[in-house]
């Protein structure tokens, strides 16, 4: 929460306070959410993924009129302020389109204030009203000593409705901002943080050009050649140089939309298909030019004419499969390649067998990144010690933990370069009494054998 009023504060500093403060409140009376829950005899409470869902639409176009509609065109304060801040209601005959649109209450205050931002971030975040009341007993009652659970008192406090449940678990965003904001981070030498999947293997990951430099590390460096750099900040850096070794967040950052010269750019957009093209024969073309079209406009939503984002459209005939059943022997010839069996029977490099076969002392090896604070890492070799119920217990043989004891989680694993695609639930051990040299770096072994398979000598 913190960091976010700091990157907003940074916005402030760049392009100055923020000048209108507004608040998009949910309907629950809203047409479309309205005609899902009684078209299912169902109550407003039973879906709160719904509500999530059209309150986001209904966001997204207020930002969308507000940025490229300009609704509130150019307000000049003291002139204009008035015509869009009012005590009224507005008059549902002057303002059909935005009633029809938004159906809701819309609050619009003028701020111009640092302290709005504050504001902004204790609103969104207040949820409901709740009080803790505790009684104590006195020197009498013989518990003066009692034990207050401070933990327990924090967790009852905080209470998440089930509309804020389903919004986080949509990934929608609970801050945005724009323009972005980079976050300058201060570290220490080779002392950087990086982010990883389970996925990624160590040397993969040492490979990258962030693990030897930084924005931080750049900067440094450019004091020490470059004159110019020695009057600038290190948040002014960025905006004149650009360092080549960045990471992801970096890239995003120094593309040429989140330039300054991206207001002076004009957008061209392509008004003929390459791939019809390369078609020779007409009828072909014509064919596929109807079907890009028709494609194009359910995405865009425009088929069936005007609608709220409701709407019924016919398929063509000759995209449908009318001999179902060509289609059902096809589809049974499927499912009886596809069994349970044939999943359970695959080995493929990198996955765990879906039967694996452990006992107490069998050296085993890590194909995942479980838990890289304590070295858990993809190639980090353990000793079992003790199987349990849920989870195997082993002893790190490996890497700067040796000697520590873990409890191994199951995980969900997706073999890639596969013609299909499957998810197997499993621990990621495999039995490893050698290994690779691919999977030995950086491990320090005190006996090293070689095998070869012909005579070298």
């Amino acid at each position: 929460m913190i960091q976010n009023y700091q990157d907003a504060m940074a916005i402030c500093k760049w392009v100055g306070y923020p000048e209108l403060f507004i608040t998009l409140t949910c309907n629950p009376k809203w047409l479309e959410v309205v005609r899902f829950v009684e078209s299912r005899g169902l109550k407003l409470e039973d879906r709160p993924d719904i509500l999530c869902r059209i309150f986001k639409v209904k966001l997204d176009k207020l930002i969308n009129d507000l940025r490229q509609n300009k609704i509130f065109g150019k307000v000049k304060v003291g002139e204009d302020i008035g015509n869009i801040i009012s005590t009224e209601i507005s008059n549902e005959v002057n303002d059909l389109e935005y009633y029809d649109a938004y159906g809701a209450h819309i609050n619009v205050e003028w701020c111009n204030k640092s302290r709005s931002i504050k504001h902004l971030f204790k609103y969104v975040n207040k949820g409901h009203d709740r009080v803790t009341a505790t009684f104590y007993g006195n020197a009498n009652d013989g518990n003066v000593h009692g034990h207050m659970d401070e933990i327990n008192m924090y967790y009852d406090c905080k209470y998440i409705s089930p509309c804020e449940v389903a919004w986080r678990i949509f990934g929608f965003d609970i801050h945005y901002r724009d323009p972005p904001v980079e976050r300058l981070n201060f570290h220490f030498p080779n002392k950087q943080n990086t982010v990883f999947s389970n996925t990624d293997l160590i040397d993969a990951i040492m490979n990258r050009n962030t693990m030897s430099n930084s924005m931080f590390s750049a900067w440094m460096d450019a004091n020490k050649k470059y004159v110019e750099v020695r009057e600038l900040t290190y948040a002014e850096f960025p905006t004149r140089f650009k360092t080549l070794s960045a990471g992801r967040q970096d890239i995003v950052l120094t593309t040429l939309n989140s330039s300054y010269l991206w207001k002076y750019c004009k957008v061209l957009k392509m008004t003929k298909n390459m791939e019809l093209q390369s078609i020779d024969s007409d009828i072909d073309k014509d064919e596929l030019k109807a079907f890009l079209e028709w494609i194009s406009s359910i995405g865009d939503g425009t088929i069936g004419g005007p609608n709220d984002g409701h709407a019924m459209s016919d398929i063509p005939d000759d995209l449908l499969i009318m001999d179902t059943k060509e289609s059902n022997l096809n589809i049974d010839l499927i499912r009886d390649l596809h069994t349970l069996e044939f999943f359970s029977a695959i080995k493929y490099y990198g996955v765990p067998n879906h039967q694996l076969k452990l006992k107490v002392d069998v050296p085993v090896m890590l194909l995942r990144n479980v838990d890289h604070s304590l070295g858990l890492c993809n190639g980090s070799r353990l000793v079992i010690t003790g199987l349990g119920n849920h989870a195997p217990e082993g002893k790190v043989i490996s890497g700067s933990n040796v000697g520590f004891k873990v409890l191994i989680p199951r995980m969900i694993l997706t073999p890639t370069r596969l013609p299909f695609k499957f998810q197997r639930r499993q621990y990621p051990l495999v039995v490893s009494y050698a290994m690779t040299i691919n999977k030995n770096q950086g491990q320090s072994l005190s006996h090293v054998e070689l095998y070869l398979k012909k005579i070298s000598f």
